[in-house]
């Protein structure tokens, strides 16, 4: 004998701490291989896949060849079903028909998959087996980089091929992961995972918005008799709500908590109870905050002048001194609602019910680049906001006064109010939050009948009657009429 050699494929260097993140965040991996049941444990052991060398015996049903499962299950079976991704523009029109793969004996499936951990010895047909009897109750991701995974690509919810994968494999995979690193399969997810926050965090600060706006104006009319805040300061603040709102908080790259959310399904309500919490408790106290503005603004900014007086009264071409001074307060309101909106843009970037941490993941970051959107809208909201109350030209656009630094920064005083009172709505019981009356159905499909009627109409379909009492009688007679004639 000359000499014995041994190879090895060591584990890369971040697969065990992503199977750690993925455990964290409710992914449960499994490793289905063509490799031998030795060698496929033996990397899952230094993987942390499987934690316990105890865990290799046939009573912990954690390893399984692929031949075994499969006769267990029944086989693979293959059904046509109608296209659910077909969108006809006929009524009429065939619905084609598409393959659809599942095990023969899906309840055994279920029994079996809940324990396994490595199924050995597979090939293309009991990757396809697996793959197909996981996505009939859940939503399943494939990472593979082989010809030998292509017929699991296409029965999984969302593939991955790696950097090093064959071309075939790269073509048919959802996502090619360039730098070859497992560990982004999981960032994948994190983002994925991050379209539901983001959203969270947009709604949130709009729908808070929109009813502070609303309420302070109603009020705010009623009290000074004329509009609080003019048409280009509503111009603005609809650039913040909307458009800079949406830029700064749709954006914001993945938290790593955020791997520790539920997983979202087709039937998760984008508002939950939390953010219902959040935009009834801060919308209470803006609007507390705005009525003291109103009502105590004149007294607190020592301003003169009578309920009467309006902004744009002028003696000898000049303002009066009383319409100077209501057009300062008005302005005191203004800056104020901008201050009350632009701090609880910050409170909106965490959206989760307990989490409220300033130090790591408010006004600091965990990465520089982290959020360059969110800072760099909140700096330029912040610098017009000044100039819209203190810089000449922009000053002179929006109609409002000069404010002295004293009265601007009460203002803004004011408007950090909203941070520790969204942090105490944090602390409020679990139990009170599911009292919150939330009376939206997100998952409810609104029908319009009335639309439909009009639609089938374009489309040449006639006889088409519109069942009574669901539209006014004169839109029904027209509407029944339309679609008689064809």
């Amino acid at each position: 004998m000359i000499a014995i050699i041994s190879l090895k494929q060591p584990i890369r260097d971040d697969v065990k701490l992503a199977l750690a993140r993925a455990e964290r965040g409710g992914v449960n991996v499994r490793i289905v291989t063509n490799n031998s049941p030795q060698t496929a444990y033996s990397q899952a052991l230094t993987a942390g896949l499987i934690k316990d060398k105890k865990d290799d015996q046939p009573s912990a049903k954690k390893i399984m060849l692929a031949k075994e499962f499969t006769e267990q299950c029944g086989g693979l079976k293959e059904d046509f079903v109608d296209d659910p991704d077909f969108e006809a523009e006929d009524a009429e029109a065939n619905v084609p028909q598409i393959k659809k793969f599942s095990p023969v004996d899906q309840n055994k499936f279920d029994q079996l998959i809940q324990d396994v951990k490595i199924i050995a010895r597979a090939t293309p047909n009991d990757k396809l087996l697996i793959v197909s009897g996981l996505a009939n109750s859940s939503a399943v991701g494939v990472i593979g980089d082989g010809n030998s995974d292509i017929k699991a690509f296409k029965a999984a919810s969302v593939s991955l091929c790696m950097g090093t994968g064959t071309c075939m494999a790269q073509k048919q995979a959802d996502i090619v992961l360039r730098d070859d690193q497992f560990s982004d399969s999981i960032k994948a997810i994190m983002f994925g995972r991050n379209i539901y926050s983001n959203i969270k965090r947009f709604l949130q600060f709009q729908i808070t918005c929109m009813f502070t706006l609303i309420i302070t104006m109603f009020v705010g009319y009623c009290y000074f008799t004329e509009a609080p805040i003019n048409s280009t300061q509503l111009l603005w603040i609809n650039l913040v709500m909307d458009t800079f709102a949406a830029i700064a908080l749709a954006t914001m790259p993945p938290l790593e908590t955020v791997l520790s959310e539920p997983v979202t399904s087709q039937d998760t309500q984008v508002l939950t109870k939390a953010v219902w919490r959040q935009i009834y408790g801060v919308t209470l106290w803006n609007v507390a905050v705005m009525c003291i503005m109103i009502f105590a603004g004149k007294r607190m900014f020592d301003l003169d002048y009578s309920t009467a007086t309006q902004t744009t009264e002028r003696v000898d071409g000049k303002l009066t001194a009383g319409a100077i001074a209501k057009r300062t307060h008005l302005t005191i309101i203004f800056n104020t609602f901008v201050q009350l909106a632009w701090f609880n843009e910050w409170n909106c970037r965490v959206i989760r019910p307990q989490d409220y941490n300033i130090l790591t993941e408010m006004f600091l970051f965990k990465k520089p680049y982290s959020g360059w959107y969110f800072l760099s809208v909140m700096i330029f909201t912040a610098a017009f906001q000044w100039m819209a109350v203190n810089f000449g030209m922009v000053n002179w656009l929006f109609e409002s006064q000069n404010l002295s630094a004293q009265d601007y920064f009460r203002s803004v005083a004011w408007g950090s109010s909203v941070i520790p009172v969204a942090l105490l709505l944090k602390f409020t019981p679990n139990s009170w939050m599911d009292k919150l009356p939330v009376g939206i159905n997100e998952n409810r499909q609104f029908e319009n009948k009335y639309m439909s009627l009009v639609q089938d109409n374009m489309k040449g379909k006639k006889g088409t009657k519109l069942p009574a009492g669901s539209i006014s009688d004169s839109m029904a007679a027209q509407a029944n009429a339309a679609c008689a004639e064809g």
